[in-house]
């Protein structure tokens, strides 16, 4: 070692590593700009130390024995710049063959530190290939396959159907009315490609002008100079309905019954033209003569003067008789009978709880002597039955009460025989308790509700037949005839004529009156027309009345209601040798069903009784409108005719009865 010369100190082991692991001079392997700056620094100032070493360490110097870098005394190895010992400086060298240079590759294998003029991936992939996407975004392309029809790379320039070029819609050429694209054919005023006007022409030659040629050949378009058919059909005719919708008529068809063409006074149900119809509009009531009820287990006790009626299986039976003569005129013809009776309380055994009405032909029992032994027999079906319930200490008032067909024609037979009607009430498994005729309300005691229409066909009127079989008194205008020397019947010579009687209307529909008879010396035998939902018409059918009292030749009137829309149907008429007098109607807005009433000529003729033996076969819908039921001609009378409403469709009808004469 030299005197005063500081010995430098080298770390061999670090200076060994260093040359054993020289830097790679590849490029992506190499460390940091900066990191690399300061290794190679480091490397020189150990090479400098180390050359001083060597100086050092020169022959002659007591230095000289000091290892190299490969650990040879004295050796000459030493470190390159790459940091290998004896190396060439390659282990660190860049692309440029520079130690620990910035020098690297780009791919297209061009070295220099100048990251800008890098080569770059052209569209197809080859780096530095010159291939670019054109305008249309075609790689390589020529920007044709976007071009319009200009030419123009993504223009908006389009052929029109006509082949020209342009961005200009409102010059695109158009199809004419032939289909074709730029042609010149045009639609005329019709509407017609390439036409002249003539089929759009109106009756002046105007092209879709409004005038037309009306029923009279006049051509214009004022509607209000039209002409008009008339009434009898005829285009600009002159003839007009009368007040009664009779074309050319004289106001006389569609008369009411005072005269006046389409007045509103009509014959009430008492006969009365313009009455109100009061007095005679209400059922009659009728109260027993005789009530008794009879028991099984007190089989020989009377109880005719309680205040109590009663049944109750086969314990109980009750019997009343009623006085029909002396409320009902002689002659009348029952309508309907309405028997009510007025129970306070009762109790609901079980089992068939109905309480029947069944006819007595017996009328002779008395009130107070009737008991459960000797009491009469019944005859004949139930006339009618109720069911009222009670249950335990039940004190309601309730009213038991029927009105059926039956009821109304054993009253007729009754009326007709001795005057008197005598009733069993019994029920098989309630018993009820009524009131009796001795009780003192009067309004609870039991009672007919009849009503009827006397000989002269007079709801609830006084006319009744004598013992001369006259009806007489009433609105007859008749008195009762002495019969005790009857004059000889003259030959019979059977007409129609003499009084007629317009029966109360059946319908309720306004409008005007349209009159409908048989001819002369005719009489209605039934009904024919048309009809759907309801009567779109009806006409009577008419026969000749011959002076032997037989039918002759046929005949229809005119119709009511002139629709002719609906069915034909019937002719329906009375048996053969029997006339109408009267009929059943059902009505609502419009007729709904008619059902003839019959009775033969030589019943008519004498005169003796209102009513009817038979019917025809009825006409339209029997369940339909509202039922006006009968209207019955006056005894000694038959229909002849009809008055309806002059409109569309038959909606109302008065009969219209004349005398059938024995002159």
């Amino acid at each position: 070692m030299l005197r005063g010369v500081p010995t430098p100190r080298i770390d061999v082991g670090n200076f060994l590593e260093t040359s054993q692991n020289p830097v790679s001079a590849q490029r992506h392997s190499q460390p940091k700009m900066g990191e690399t700056m300061n290794r190679r620094i480091s490397l020189i100032l150990s090479s400098a130390f180390l050359a001083l070493a060597l100086v050092a360490c020169s022959e002659g110097s007591p230095l000289s024995a000091i290892p190299d870098c490969a650990g040879v005394p004295g050796g000459s190895a030493v470190v390159d710049d790459c940091g290998v010992c004896n190396g060439d400086n390659t282990q660190c060298a860049d692309c440029n063959g520079v130690a620990y240079g910035d020098g690297l590759l780009d791919n297209c294998d061009v070295c220099d530190n100048d990251p800008t003029n890098d080569c770059v991936e052209d569209c197809n992939g080859v780096w530095g290939g010159t291939d670019t996407v054109d305008e249309c975004g075609v790689c390589g392309g020529d920007s044709s396959t976007c071009e319009d029809c200009a030419g123009v790379p993504n223009g908006d320039a389009l052929l029109d159907n006509c082949g020209e070029c342009d961005n200009d819609p409102t010059n695109d050429c158009v199809e004419d009315c032939e289909g074709v694209w730029g042609g010149d054919s045009v639609l005329d005023e019709c509407g017609v490609c390439n036409g002249d006007n003539s089929t759009c022409l109106d009756c002046a030659g105007v092209p879709n002008g409004d005038a037309v040629v009306d029923e009279c050949d006049v051509c214009d378009n004022d509607p209000l100079n039209d002409c008009v058919e008339d009434c009898n059909g005829v285009w600009g005719g002159g003839s007009i309905l009368d007040e009664c919708g009779v074309c050319d008529g004289d106001n006389s068809t569609c008369e009411d019954c005072a005269g006046v063409p389409n007045g509103d006074a009509v014959i009430d149900e008492c006969g009365i033209c313009g009455g109100a119809g009061e007095p005679c509009g209400s059922a009659l009531t009728i109260t027993p003569e005789a009530d008794a009820l009879v028991n099984s287990g007190s089989a020989n006790s009377n109880y005719g003067l309680q205040e109590e009626l009663r049944v109750d299986r086969g314990v109980d039976e009750t019997y009343i008789r009623f006085d029909l003569a002396a409320n009902i005129p002689a002659g009348a013809f029952i309508e309907t009978v309405n028997f009510k009776t007025t129970a306070y309380t009762g109790f609901a055994w079980g089992g068939n709880g109905n309480v029947y009405t069944y006819l007595v032909a017996d009328d002779t029992w008395a009130e107070e002597g009737i008991t459960w032994n000797n009491r009469p027999a019944v005859s004949g079906e139930s006339l009618g039955s109720w069911w009222l319930w009670y249950d335990y200490s039940d004190y309601t008032v309730k009213v038991g009460e029927h009105s059926t067909a039956e009821m109304a024609a054993a009253v007729q037979a009754e009326l007709n025989s001795d005057g008197l009607i005598s009733v069993r009430l019994n029920s098989p498994g309630y018993r009820t308790n009524y009131r009796s005729r001795e009780y003192a309300d009067e309004s609870m005691r039991p009672r007919l509700e009849v009503e009827y229409l006397d000989c002269a066909g007079i709801p609830m009127g006084d006319a009744f037949v004598d013992s001369c079989d006259d009806c007489v008194g009433g609105t007859t205008g008749l008195d009762a005839g002495d019969c005790s020397e009857p004059e000889p019947d003259p030959e019979p010579e059977i007409g129609v004529g003499g009084t007629t009687t317009t029966l109360a209307q059946q319908g309720s529909c306004g409008g005007s009156n349209s009159t409908l008879n048989c001819p002369a010396g005719y009489v209605a035998v039934g009904y024919q027309g048309q009809t759907g939902a309801w009567f779109d018409h009806i006409k009577l059918v008419c026969q000749e009345l011959l002076s032997d009292g037989s039918l002759g030749a046929t005949t229809t009137t005119g119709a009511n209601g002139w629709s002719n829309s609906g069915n034909n149907v019937g002719p329906y008429t009375c048996a053969a040798g029997n006339v109408m007098v009267g009929a059943r109607v059902r009505a609502g807005n419009h007729m709904d069903y008619v059902q003839g009433r019959c009775m033969s000529v030589s019943d008519v003729v004498a005169g003796s009784a209102i009513g009817y033996s038979s019917s025809a076969t009825g006409m339209g819908n029997s369940g339909g409108g509202n039922n006006y039921g009968d209207q019955i001609c006056p005894a000694g009378q038959a229909i002849t005719g009809m008055v309806g409403s002059n409109a569309q469709y038959a909606c109302r009808v008065n009969w219209v009865c004349s005398n059938l004469t024995n002159n």
